[in-house]
């Protein structure tokens, strides 16, 4: 039996709100479960996951992320509009083009934005 996808997507900043701390929790809370989990950061959400960041919150879940293999997908259009480097991130991301990023979001089960 095929595991079901779902993709999380995280398109909001590290401060403001609890959107993106919300959706990096519900996706650790997952991974113990037989969905194929995936997070894509996009627009604004990309700040979530540079190394200068505060990243108290989470940064135990990147970490079981990292344990659990769970894919962490960055997109790059979004990184050159901000106009940062893939450097100024922390390790273990994916970056792709949005358009790769949207047929993964179209190919999964379920995606859940945040």
């Amino acid at each position: 039996m095929t595991s079901k996808s779902i993709i999380f997507l995280i398109t909001s900043p590290p401060h403001g709100d609890v959107y993106s701390y919300e959706g990096i929790r519900a996706a650790a809370g997952l991974t113990v479960s037989d969905l194929k989990i995936e997070i894509i950061f996009a627009r604004k959400g990309i700040l979530n996951l540079l190394k200068d960041c505060e990243k108290s919150k989470f940064e135990s879940y990147f970490e079981l992320f990292d344990e659990m293999d769970v894919k962490r997908y960055v997109c790059i259009e979004d990184v050159n509009e901000m106009e940062l480097q893939k450097s100024d991130f922390i390790e273990n991301l994916v970056f792709l083009e949005r358009q790769d990023l949207a047929r993964k979001c179209h190919e999964a089960d379920f995606s859940i934005r945040f």
